[in-house]
């Protein structure tokens, strides 16, 4: 069995791969595992790295090929995935030759500079399609050349019981064992256990190191509606999207008719929409991908051909007109909206005869493939009939027996008569859901779609009951239960709000598209948008602060920021803009996220309880950070939280006191207002409501 294997890393080792993060991607820390994931590249050993979307695959392989000797080549499915990657290397490396894909695109004058480059050790990372490797001139020529490894992005791909099986993967193994003996990294955002086992028994991994992030993301909303008819359905649709103006979204369906009646339905109706499916030629594909990346269309009606090929940050929603085929592939669909970490919003519409037609379906394939295939739509029923929160784990069964509610499927099974019944009922729905899902994060437990989806206890469960040890959990937050009904935008989500300076953030929106049309690149290649929203909150006017942004290297900033600079210090200088002095000594990049994070929370109206949860905060704590931002000058309006628990009347009172004194200290202004009266919390919210209102 695999394993995890803390890594043995020596200060200098550290030093080196803490400074290649900061110079190439403009990072000072690292998400989840990619740390232990780096390390263990760098060491050379056979790694397996499941991670979900948005959790920064790319950097794992990314910045251990940058440090090491010779080409790292990685292995990816779609050529456009491949030239998205390269065109984000080129712009954190800072040369032209850093990275390269080969592949039938390229011209034999093209394919003999990338061959150049590589031999004179200007490439520090090659992309090859399965097929190209395939090639005997390809592995010839590879002989020649030093390998510090090859990553096998996408590898799902390699087994039969993944959503998007490719039989040429099946051969990696034996063509990268032909080049010589070198290490392999096999990544991918959506994979079974099943399909992981596939993975390692198929690419022959020595004994590889393990890493499983939590598949929890935070930043997605999920919503399922019900499919009544189709004209309502796209009258809700386009509701939707028009509240959504000017943000990126994609729109799932099943046939190819659909795609093209809802792409031309959308732009009848004044929204920039274009179609997608793999019965257009090519060339209008490409047309149509480029130019939703290009932010030249708004959104993109495709079938599930549409979207491995792109890495766009900030698509802000998904639709899926129709219902996927399992929850394995509702996930990996959804998972590209909010690849940026910014709020999104994932709704589907079901209708259980969609169910039906996918059965039909399956109707010409083996006995056993059509069984899995079934057992995998009435998971996807289940999902979607479940009127608990969507982006759980769907696993109430067990929960509802550790926490004692006698519910229809407890009592038909007579589970109530079991030990474990009741023992977990005083804790909540959502410690549970946290605590089960980090058990399959941990291998203690196990979902076996070959037994129809039931749960197993694997060894290291049995070792954990024997002698259990805590172990950490994030508590999942109940989005069913928060105060989102003020207004419709609150409801639809999305970034935005008064959190940054809205007008500035437009304006370097518009120089991004230029830059990008210049230099016939996607705009998020340039600056991603939660860079562009640090950079509207604080106004950098030279090289350093544009460089202590987060998600902007020195290279980055050197490349592209001057037009940014010179539009920010304009835009300071017409509006009179006082910016904070003391931006360049305190800014760092896990507290500008999280700023960020705080900033569009409050603008979403989350209940400050539930952001203090999601960044792992006291109430104290999130209390202080939201004071610091609005002494900052941010203007923050938290009213739709102090509503809830303080009368109109009450916070007059401390609006005439808080004009009237000239202290500081909130210990004091506590006491004057009355500690038997009031909270704490409640007198620092009224101080931040009093500074946020009369003050910026």
């Amino acid at each position: 069995m695999a394993e995890v294997v803390e890594a043995k890393v020596s200060a200098e080792r550290q030093a080196e791969v803490k400074k290649a993060l900061k110079d190439y991607f403009g990072f000072n820390n690292f998400k989840g595992n990619q740390e232990a994931v780096i390390y263990s590249i760098l060491e050379g050993r056979d790694t397996l790295v499941i991670m979900p979307t948005g959790g920064g695959k790319s950097l794992c392989y990314q910045l251990p090929a940058f440090i090491m000797e010779g080409t790292a080549i990685v292995i990816s499915p779609l050529i456009a995935l491949m030239k998205n990657q390269v065109d984000l290397i080129r712009a954190f490396g800072g040369k032209k030759g850093i990275a390269h894909f080969m592949n039938s695109s390229l011209t034999k004058k093209q394919l003999e500079l990338v061959r150049e480059d590589i031999t004179n050790g200007v490439t520090k990372i090659l992309y090859l399609a399965p097929e190209s490797l395939t090639k005997d001139e390809t592995v010839e020529f590879l002989k020649g050349i030093k390998i510090p490894f090859v990553a096998v992005d996408e590898a799902h791909c390699i087994s039969e019981w993944g959503h998007d099986f490719r039989p040429e993967y099946r051969r990696i193994h034996e063509i990268v064992e032909a080049i010589g003996d070198i290490p392999l990294v096999a990544l991918t955002a959506s994979a079974t256990p099943k399909v992981q086992d596939d993975m390692i028994k198929n690419l022959r991994m020595e004994n590889p190191a393990e890493y499983k992030s939590s598949f929890n993301r935070p930043n997605l909303y999920y919503e399922v509606r019900p499919k009544v008819s189709k004209v309502k359905t796209l009258k809700e649709i386009i509701n939707f999207i028009k509240k959504n103006t000017g943000k990126s979204g994609i729109i799932y369906c099943l046939s190819r008719k659909m795609v093209e009646e809802i792409a031309q339905t959308l732009r009848v109706n004044g929204i920039k929409a274009l179609e997608y499916h793999a019965g257009m030629d090519g060339n209008t594909r490409t047309k149509h991908q480029d130019a939703f990346l290009s932010e030249d269309v708004d959104v993109i009606v495709a079938t599930i051909a549409f979207g491995m090929g792109i890495d766009k940050p900030d698509v802000r929603f998904v639709i899926h007109y129709d219902v996927p085929k399992s929850i394995e592939s509702y996930y990996q669909e959804t998972g590209r909206a909010g690849r940026d970490g910014i709020v999104s919003d994932c709704l589907m519409f079901y209708n259980f005869k969609d169910l039906d037609k996918l059965e039909k379906f399956m109707k010409d394939k083996p006995v056993a493939e059509r069984e899995i295939g079934t057992q995998l739509l009435y998971e996807m029923a289940a999902f979607a009939e479940n009127s608990n929160c969507r982006r759980k784990s769907i696993l109430q069964h067990i929960i509802a027996v550790v926490r004692g509610e006698a519910t229809t499927s407890v009592r038909h099974y007579n589970h109530e008569v079991l030990e474990t019944y009741g023992e977990g009922a005083e804790k909540d729905k959502n410690f549970w859901k946290s605590v089960v899902r980090q058990a399959l994060v941990e291998n203690f437990i196990e979902k076996d779609v070959e037994t129809y989806g039931t749960i197993r206890l694997l060894k290291k469960g049995k070792e954990f009951i024997k002698n259990p040890k805590p172990f950490v959990v994030a508590i999942d937050v109940d989005y069913e239960s928060m105060d989102m009904d003020a207004d419709d935008d609150a409801v639809v989500g999305g970034a935005g709000g008064d959190g940054y300076d809205k007008e500035l953030f437009a304006m370097l929106k518009e120089l991004r598209k230029g830059i990008a049309k210049e230099q016939k690149l996607p705009p998020y290649i340039i600056f991603q948008d939660p860079s562009m929203e640090e950079m509207a909150i604080k106004y950098p006017i030279d090289m350093q602060e544009m460089s202590q942004i987060v998600g902007v290297s020195s290279t980055k900033a050197t490349r592209y920021g001057q037009p940014f600079i010179d539009l920010i210090a304009k835009y300071v200088d017409e509006h009179e803009i006082e910016r904070a002095g003391d931006m360049v000594v305190k800014s760092v990049v896990n507290k500008s996220a999280q700023k960020v994070y705080i900033i569009q929370s409050v603008d979403r109206k989350l209940s400050l309880t539930d952001i203090a949860k999601g960044k792992g905060l006291t109430m104290q704590e999130l209390l202080e950070e939201i004071e610091n931002i609005v002494f900052s000058g941010t203007r923050l309006n938290i009213n739709y939280y102090i509503d809830q628990i303080l009368d109109k009347d009450y916070q007059q009172e401390f609006f005439d006191y808080f004009r009237n004194t000239e202290n500081e200290d909130i210990e004091v202004a506590w006491e004057d207002m009355g500690k038997d009266v009031y909270s704490r919390e409640e007198v620092q919210m009224m101080r931040i409501k009093f500074i946020s209102e009369m003050a910026n």
